[in-house]
């Protein structure tokens, strides 16, 4: 295993992982901008569905993170320990920035509380 293919797998991982949080905060600025327009609201279905599309956005980055964890696992070799703690490394910082992706949609979230409120009138 060469080095270049761990570094090239991590950033691959970290890109993907960067771009699907970056549309997830897209897809809720565009469902805000919706609301804000909509003449009549539904809040409690509006806050349900918000609620579970946050979860579902959670649930991919999740699922992203740990399929490219795996493939950023298989890349150590059993014979060298540099390159297994170099691999944890890569393994560790690719979960903590999926916690910051997260903590960014939460976020997003709390940020519909006024177009919410504002339907509720």
């Amino acid at each position: 295993m060469y080095v270049s293919d761990l570094e090239e797998a991590y950033a691959k991982s970290i890109n993907a992982l960067s771009e699907a949080c970056a549309l997830e905060m897209c897809k809720l600025h565009k469902i805000a901008e919706l609301l804000l327009v909509k003449p009549h609201h539904s809040t409690a279905n509006e806050v349900d569905g918000i609620v579970q599309l946050c979860k579902q956005f959670n649930g991919h980055l999740q699922g992203l993170t740990q399929r490219y964890a795996a493939i950023l696992s298989s890349k150590s070799s059993d014979e060298d320990a540099a390159q297994q703690e170099e691999c944890k490394a890569r393994v560790n910082t690719l979960f903590a920035e999926m916690l910051s992706g997260a903590k960014y949609i939460e976020q997003a979230y709390k940020l519909f509380t006024p177009i919410l409120q504002m339907g509720a009138v």
